[in-house]
């Protein structure tokens, strides 16, 4: 799979082909959190289908229609049909950018982002075919509803649809022959099944991001204050809005306040972590020194050794920050799941953003696949050196550290933005990423290198 765009706020023509541990660092306003936001969308357009109407419809899928109308079975196969879900897919994922482009043409009104996602072709057979599967919809139609139905064979590789009246649809009875919707509502259908079929195999991605602690305080007043416009709206026409900043929030951002609200619901399922990865959990809880609670449908933290709970208000803000992403680990995250996370060091300690690098790694091996942006050292450094213990000993890993820990550098990409002659345009860059030296870190080691040159000046003259 790769990821492209033509720009990105100041990022130009970025490149990106994913692994299993991705860091995206570099200086501040070079367009990380835009690269970020991108990737969360075009990811989310691999795990949504919706049905929508649109102009224009693959030939494909026409000729696809018209046989499922005359013949009301159809079987598609072989190449054909990894190249049809191959092109339905990578559409269905531009187009889950256009919150995007749209929030960013608030700022300026010309922007032109190029989004663009593709898939390798074994990807989508993988995904395609992970199972068997059968789905159906039901259509409605002049003459009667049908339903809409494909079954997806995975040991024979092919796609079979069938197209049925439903039962008692119709008052004519005498009616024998199936006269179905038209082909374009046909066609349109089985685009949805296939993206449906593909779909199901590739989990929502999860996104936190750099403003989850004040979501995590604020979604209530948030919340409150948009009832209230919509209230003043509906009473006051556009009246309502005068002087009112109608900027929006990046979708991402969006997602974020969309699933904070939904954290009470999260607690009736576990995750895949806690039924086999515990030991991953007993480390995020060392980092936080205690437990999140739900105490009659309210959120509180019970500290290690301390009598109760507090609330989440008197907490600290390394509490707040890593709050969602407790709640995520123990009771939402799925194997091969994206989590991104924009500034994983937000308020930490550099000892916990020491163990951050280690929980990252973990969820890595665990079966997560993680992208985050950062401009922390620590974590890159302690990433770098989990690399490096690819090569040693095993049995003999320092104090602290555990296989589960530990990352091949085959699966660990990691690039940094950098400025080109101004402020106004940058470029994504990658860094080489070995077994005997770890991470590059160019992107850190001028600032040290400066730190370091002028405190020798200070401390020797």
């Amino acid at each position: 799979m790769q990821i492209s765009a033509s720009k990105l706020g100041p990022l130009e023509n970025p490149q990106w082909s994913p692994k299993n541990l991705n860091v995206i660092a570099g200086p501040n306003g070079s367009g990380k959190t835009y690269l970020a936001h991108a990737i969360y969308l075009l990811l989310k357009g691999l795990s949504r289908s919706i049905r929508l109407s649109e102009k224009q419809i693959s030939p494909v899928l026409e000729d696809l229609a018209q046989l499922l109308v005359d013949d009301h079975i159809v079987e598609l196969g072989g190449q054909e049909l990894i190249e049809l879900v191959k092109e339905l897919i990578e559409r269905r994922a531009s187009a889950s950018t256009r919150q995007l482009e749209s929030f960013l043409n608030a700022g300026d009104g010309e922007a032109q982002l190029g989004l663009q996602l593709t898939l390798d072709e074994s990807t989508v057979e993988e995904s395609l075919f992970k199972m068997h599967r059968r789905i159906g919809v039901q259509v409605k139609a002049r003459s009667g509803d049908f339903n809409c139905n494909l079954e997806v064979d995975s040991s024979k590789r092919s796609a079979t649809f069938t197209i049925s009246r439903v039962e008692n649809s119709t008052n004519d009875e005498s009616e024998n022959r199936l006269s179905a919707p038209d082909t374009r509502t046909i066609s349109q259908n089985i685009k949805f099944l296939l993206e449906m079929a593909f779909s199901r195999s590739n989990p929502v991605p999860y996104i936190l991001s750099a403003e989850r602690t004040g979501i995590s305080l604020f979604q209530q007043d948030i919340d409150f204050g948009r009832s209230r416009m919509v209230e003043e709206f509906r009473i006051e026409g556009e009246q309502a809005l005068d002087g009112v900043d109608r900027s929006i929030w990046s979708p991402a951002i969006e997602d974020n306040f969309n699933t904070f609200r939904s954290l009470n619901r999260w607690r009736k399922s576990n995750s895949f972590l806690a039924a086999h990865h515990p030991e991953v959990l007993e480390l995020f809880d060392r980092m936080v020194s205690g437990r999140f609670v739900e105490i009659d449908g309210a959120f509180k933290f019970a500290p290690e050794g301390a009598e109760g709970p507090i609330p989440m208000t008197s907490t600290s803000s390394t509490v707040r920050a890593l709050f969602e992403l407790g709640e995520f680990l123990r009771y939402r995250a799925q194997k091969g799941q994206w989590l991104i996370i924009d500034e994983p060091e937000l308020n930490l300690h550099p000892q916990n953003q020491v163990l951050m690098g280690r929980l990252l790694a973990a969820l890595s091996n665990a079966g997560l696949k993680i992208l985050v942006t950062t401009h922390s050292d620590y974590i890159v450094r302690e990433l770098s050196i989990l690399v490096m213990l690819s090569q040693k000993d095993q049995s003999a890993l320092p104090t602290g550290y555990i296989h589960d820990f530990v990352l091949s550098p085959e699966d660990v990409r990691v690039d940094y933005t950098e400025f080109e002659g101004d402020l106004q345009r940058s470029k994504l860059r990658s860094v080489e990423v070995t077994a005997e030296d770890g991470i590059s870190t160019p992107f850190f080691d001028d600032a040290i290198r400066q730190q370091n040159d002028v405190f020798e000046e200070v401390m020797w003259g």
